[in-house]
């Protein structure tokens, strides 16, 4: 709404502000022939000798646009908390204990008579004769030739070798790998399913039907009445004052300069009597004006409506109910069972060999150079003499011995034994249990919740208007004598 009356006050202010710029444009005009104000205009600009055109100073109001601050009324909104109560169905649990009766398999212990066979050791002696060498010690003389040393200093030359590194180019042989595909066989074991038979105990469900009471919520709709905030646009009347510019033209007579001007001559007839001439001028006057305009205004109402809410009631009903019961039976079933068996398969495998290949390098080498020098050294020479001396030799000899020798026979005997085997019995038993059921509770809560209420705010907002502004101009007004020769203005 205050967008349309910020529009309409913009679009009325450019209107008066276009009446203004055009007010002055009209007052240089003559009040005689059209032509006249220009050709003295020129007369004065073009000439040296047209000392007598004047100066005048002219007041002349101008559009400018000024930002003023305005008062506009706002609707904002406020955050208001408020209560509401509701209704919460709770569950309650009420605990009742009854009995029944329960199958349950027993083992009983049995004694079984069984006959195994066991194999028994039984030893026996036996005497055996053998051979052992006996070794008998034997001292033996000899001869021998021993070489004895004699020791004799002389000076002896020697040559020994100095070490130098020194670089050499060589040959080698290097082994390169070489990859080659070859198919291999393997055996891998591949699971087989095999299908099998056995017996096993198995409980099997007996089904009874028993009448149970049950509790259930049922909806139902149920009418209540609420208030709530109705927002109605109401025109409102509202007056405001503006400036108004009621000026009008007025017709002012002006006497032309007295001095002739040499442009001036051709079109005069004789410069000596003074001349007059009609000058249009604009008066203008303020007047403050009322005007009325209208506005929509959102009011706020509260109302009365009905609205439709669903709440669960509680219902008790029966219904017959399957309950099962558990018997142990016998039954035989196929079960499978995974075996391994071997499969040959043949698979391509990079296999690696090493190539020997020749390859120059290059290597460092220690080579040892002759140096001769001379040294007194213990010379020892060795002399061959014999001697004679003992020694003993060690002689083995066949002894023929006896042994008895204990050897073990495995002989299969009967034997009974008596073993313990447990037996399945089925039996009844009655316990005790638990039944919870559950009843519904209503119970009133309360809820805080935030609401916006809408508030009227006055804030001041920036607003451009167009002002007439009075400024003094200064303009050329020619010679009258001049002028009315030239134009021919009476």
């Amino acid at each position: 709404m205050s967008s349309w009356v910020m529009g309409s006050l913009g679009r009325f202010l450019a209107v008066a502000c276009l009446a203004v710029v055009t007010t002055p444009a009209l007052a240089g005009d003559c009040a005689c022939k059209p032509n006249c104000a220009s050709a003295c205009e020129k007369c004065c600009e073009g000439s040296a000798e047209c000392d007598k055109c004047t100066v005048v100073e002219k007041t002349v109001r101008r559009p400018q646009w000024v930002t003023e601050m305005k008062t506009v009324t706002v609707t904002e909104y406020e955050k208001q908390e408020k209560e509401k109560t509701y209704t919460i169905c709770k569950k309650v649990p009420h605990t009742e204990t009854k009995t029944r009766e329960v199958e349950y398999t027993e083992w009983v212990e049995k004694e079984i008579e069984k006959l195994y066979t066991v194999c028994e050791v039984q030893k026996e002696e036996k005497e055996v004769e053998y051979e052992v060498m006996v070794p008998e010690k034997v001292t033996k003389t000899g001869t021998r030739t021993v070489m004895k040393k004699v020791v004799t200093p002389t000076e002896k030359t020697f040559t020994r070798m100095v070490p130098k590194e020194v670089t050499k180019t060589g040959t080698r042989k290097v082994m390169k790998p070489v990859w080659e595909e070859v198919e291999k066989e393997y055996t891998r074991m591949v699971p087989k399913e095999v299908t099998k038979t056995g017996t096993r105990k198995v409980m099997k469900p007996v089904w009874e039907e028993i009448e149970k009471e049950y509790t259930r919520m049922v909806p139902k709709e149920v009418t209540k009445t609420g208030t709530r905030c109705v927002w109605e646009t109401v025109k409102e009347e509202k007056t405001r004052t503006i400036k108004v510019d009621k000026g009008h033209w007025e017709c002012v007579e002006t006497e032309c300069p007295s001095s002739c001007n040499k442009c001036c001559k051709p079109c005069c007839e004789s410069c000596s009597e003074p001349k007059t001439y009609m000058k249009k001028c604009w008066v203008p006057e303020c007047v403050e004006k009322e005007i009325t305009y209208t506005v929509c205004k959102r009011v706020p109402h509260k109302e009365e409506y009905e609205y439709t809410v669903t709440v669960c009631e509680p219902e008790t009903y029966t219904k017959m109910v399957k309950v099962c019961k558990c018997e142990c039976v016998e039954e035989e079933y196929e079960y499978t069972e995974t075996v391994c068996e071997p499969e040959t398969y043949t698979k391509t495998v990079k296999t690696c060999k090493h190539e020997c290949v020749e390859e120059e390098y290059e290597y460092t080498e220690t080579v040892c150079e002759k140096e001769e020098y001379t040294k007194t050294v213990d010379v020892v020479t060795c002399e061959e003499v014999e001697e004679e001396y003992e020694y003993t030799v060690v002689e083995c000899k066949p002894v023929t011995k006896t042994k008895t020798v204990v050897t073990c026979k495995k002989v299969p005997v009967e034997k009974t034994k008596t073993c313990t085997v447990k037996e399945p019995v089925t039996k009844t038993r009655t316990e005790e249990y638990e039944e919870t059921t559950y009843e519904l509770v209503k119970e009133e809560k309360t809820k805080t919740y935030t609401v916006c209420v809408p508030v009227q705010v006055e804030k001041e907002v920036e607003v451009k208007v167009c002002r007439c502004v009075e400024e003094v101009i200064e303009c050329k007004v020619p010679c009258k004598d001049c002028c009315k020769k030239c134009c021919g203005c009476k």
